[in-house]
């Protein structure tokens, strides 16, 4: 049995915690999360905002992207729901002033015809390592390429995704 770090149970903890708190009263809106302090707590806030079809803003946490913001927004725009599920990052890689961790991903995301959708694979997530010179604003981290398949077939198993999910980068 895998034996779960202090991060990963805390971060379980935030996530479910998060959930909670929206699907606790149907009655009220969901509420915007938004955490950028940490690789996990950034696509939670990213899957969010698609959810919530707060496009430009789930648009914002992408570093860089040569889609256009139209495009990006077309492409989520049958979503209804999603459910994210996340190997937080064992090991962030430090390079020249700058921080990255990739983050093994499932996502099951809900059509508004009725089906459900399952994808896998890895975000690779961004932070400067050091302040803008221009601001006094702490880093934040950001989404710098991501490589999610659909994955279909009746006995999905979301444990062998999740592992097999960043070996490739």
């Amino acid at each position: 049995m895998k034996r779960l770090s202090l991060f990963a149970l805390s971060v379980f903890f935030v996530l479910t915690t998060v959930v909670a708190a929206q699907t606790s009263d149907q009655s009220q809106p969901e509420l915007a999360y938004e955490d950028l302090n940490s690789p996990v707590s950034m696509l939670a806030s990213y899957y969010n905002a698609i959810e919530l079809k707060d496009y430009q803003r789930a648009y914002g946490y992408w570093r860089n992207t040569s889609q256009t913001y139209e495009d990006f927004a077309a492409g989520f725009s049958d979503t209804e729901g999603v459910q994210l599920i996340v190997e937080p990052p064992t090991r962030i890689d430090p390079g020249a002033g700058n921080l990255f961790a990739q983050v093994p991903t499932v996502v099951v995301a809900d059509h508004t015809d009725g089906t459900q959708h399952t994808y896998a694979g890895c975000f690779v997530t961004h932070k400067p390592n050091l302040p803008p010179q221009e601001s006094n604003e702490a880093p934040i981290w950001t989404i710098s390429s991501a490589t999610m398949a659909e994955v279909e077939g009746p006995d999905i198993n979301i444990a062998a995704l999740l592992a097999d999910a960043c070996t490739a980068n």
